[in-house]
């Protein structure tokens, strides 16, 4: 039987992008109130250490919001790719809802990611 709390193994809102297609399916075309993808870069140390400090805030969030989590290698997703370049080796989180981007943050801010996601993403009802 499993819990109906989601642990650390329940990655259901979390999702990999792992190319042009995925990105267009998760992000583009999801119905979910407010689409975080975490972009990121195996070259690059400091996005993979934050990559990992906020999975445990997603799940924290991923519970009482309606949102979906899609880390993106941007080595492998051209339009990223060209974005990630522009910034070099700094953490880049963009933010979408219908289709459209609502906001970016660059670097590790943590509170500034944590605050756009509470004010897009719409509690769960009757969570």
């Amino acid at each position: 039987a499993s819990s109906t709390m989601a642990g650390k193994g329940d990655t259901a809102f979390i999702s990999t992008l792992k190319d042009l297609e995925d990105w267009n399916a998760e992000v583009l075309k999801n119905p979910h109130a407010l689409i975080t993808v975490d972009v990121y870069t195996e070259w690059c140390g400091p996005t993979t250490m934050l990559h990992r400090t906020l999975k445990n805030l997603f799940y924290e969030l991923g519970e009482e919001h309606n949102i979906k989590f899609c880390e993106a290698n941007s080595d492998r997703i051209a339009p990223l790719k060209v974005e990630k370049e522009k910034l070099g080796c700094k953490p880049l989180w963009l933010f979408y809802k219908d289709g459209t981007e609502v906001s970016r943050i660059e670097g590790a801010d943590v509170p500034k990611i944590e605050k756009v996601i509470r004010e897009h993403a719409p509690k769960k009802i009757g969570g």
